[in-house]
């Protein structure tokens, strides 16, 4: 063979491999065959996720997804982000930079909105030679108690979560004084709310030691909330 024709035949497989799309690579990736370079990269995309996981009351999060290939290109185009299996990838960013170690590197940036309890994001990438690579992250959403403190919220009963003032007024009713058991006594009723009704149940027991009994003989005053006696017959 002439060395004419050798070089012509050089040519046409440099242009073979140009046309399907052979990647320039590191020398380490590379083998040389006579002539020729042939590509040998098995390695997948490095893919990180950040923040790598955690828990938030926050249901907006700020994600950064870094991707790097150290063999070859990145296709940008096989770039996948889901968020509980729904894809959110044209929510975030693709830019490309430089970086220690990669032989092309991008991050993208982007917010996902977490739902209740747990959040599955999983990002992806291939590289020119169709090596995929992948990262996955879980983060926990927990809605926040919010305390409602205007003066009559209708929400809180703990008296432990809220500040005293957020409940309405409370209403004390004190009976008037009595005597049981030879005891001075009295009872004192405290509503914790505007709308309740002060009604009191007064039970008594009382012995007559008369012969004779009638209604006339047994009789109860009691005072009502306005100071006015009440006068109750036929009590027994």
């Amino acid at each position: 063979m002439s060395i004419g024709r050798c070089a012509r035949v050089a040519v046409s497989i440099a242009t073979i491999a140009f046309a399907v799309g052979v990647v320039a690579l590191p020398l380490h990736a590379q083998k040389p065959v006579g002539a020729m370079l042939i590509v040998n990269d098995t390695l997948p995309p490095q893919v990180s996720i950040t923040p790598t996981g955690g828990a938030y009351t926050d249901p907006q999060l700020s994600v950064t997804v870094d991707w790097c290939d150290t063999e070859s290109n990145l296709a940008s185009s096989s770039k996948h982000i889901t968020l509980n299996g729904l894809d959110i990838s044209s929510s975030f960013s693709y830019a490309t930079s430089t970086k220690a170690g990669c032989h092309q590197h991008a991050t993208s940036v982007g917010t996902v909105n977490l739902t209740q309890d747990l959040n599955n994001l999983h990002a992806e990438i291939e590289d020119a030679m169709g090596n995929l690579g992948a990262d996955e992250v879980t983060y926990r959403w927990t809605h926040p108690f919010l305390i409602d403190a205007s003066p009559t919220n209708g929400v809180n009963t703990d008296i432990a979560l809220c500040d005293p003032t957020c409940f309405d007024a409370t209403l004390s009713y004190a009976s008037p004084a009595y005597v049981s058991m030879d005891q001075a006594r009295s009872v004192t009723m405290i509503y914790r709310h505007a709308q309740a009704a002060p009604i009191a149940t007064v039970a008594l027991d009382v012995t007559d030691t008369a012969t004779t009994l009638t209604d006339s003989l047994l009789s109860v005053q009691l005072k009502d909330r306005n100071g006015a006696t009440v006068t109750l017959l036929g009590g027994r």
